[in-house]
């Protein structure tokens, strides 16, 4: 595993945990729900490594069969649910890292992967 990889592991995690903390203080306090929450977390830990990999001329990791987006949306669940359970609790922003750190690297040392979606023959026109 490269530096360059550790590195966007962290990352991600980190910004999916900070993108759920900042849109759920905002949607709670209007009132929304806190699935937009988990869903901003996931599309701001996602996001920087898109960027990235658009940059250098590389298909994005999100775009791949990697468990990339679901370890941030995961990740970005578990702060929610901790945040709704225990409020203003800091060992809610450690679990929830821990556990996106847990879910990808169990994935990369394990090869897991989502299904890939391949497209089907066409039907014989009978």
């Amino acid at each position: 595993m490269t530096t360059i990889y550790l590195l966007d592991l962290f990352g991600v995690v980190v910004f999916a945990i900070t993108g759920s903390l900042a849109a759920g203080k905002k949607q709670l306090d209007l009132g929304a729900s806190p699935v937009i929450a988990c869903l901003m977390g996931m599309v701001t830990g996602v996001a920087g490594g898109m960027i990235r990999d658009l940059l250098s001329g590389e298909i994005p990791l999100i775009l791949r069969r990697e468990i990339y987006a679901t370890a941030s949306l995961c990740g970005a669940i578990v702060f929610a649910a901790l945040s709704w359970g225990f409020p203003g609790a800091a060992a809610n922003a450690v679990i929830a890292v821990i556990v996106t750190l847990a879910i990808r690297l169990a994935a990369l040392q394990w090869g897991l992967a989502l299904p890939a979606f391949l497209p089907s023959a066409p039907p014989d026109g009978d």
